[in-house]
């Protein structure tokens, strides 16, 4: 599935758990702000009960796009400690070939 459909249908979702609430409250001339809370609360409810399918797939899809971006500063980082290591390794390599009997 793509990205953007995940989205858009989860938002599309619920957008309808609350429309739908509020259109029915509204026909029945209940108070436009009551009608506005409860088609709130309702519509959060609805959205936590019956979308979690939705809800788990947008946060695997934010997690998988976060931990493939890394920051200058951390690109920066991860590349001097590769130098420091490659550095440390290679004085250790040298001083272990000193240190060896020739045969």
């Amino acid at each position: 599935m793509k990205k953007s459909s995940a989205w858009l249908i989860y938002t599309v979702l619920r957008l309808a758990a609350f429309i739908v609430p509020l259109a029915i409250m509204l026909a029945l001339r209940v108070d436009y702000i009551i009608a506005g809370v409860l088609s709130a609360i309702i519509g959060l409810c609805v959205s936590y009960i019956f979308f979690a399918k939705w809800r788990s797939r947008i946060s695997e899809q934010l997690y998988a796009s976060r931990r493939g971006k890394v920051s200058a500063t951390e690109r920066d980082e991860h590349a001097e400690d590769a130098e420091v290591d490659a550095a440390t390794t290679g004085s250790a390599r040298a001083a272990d070939q000193q240190t060896k009997p020739a045969k």
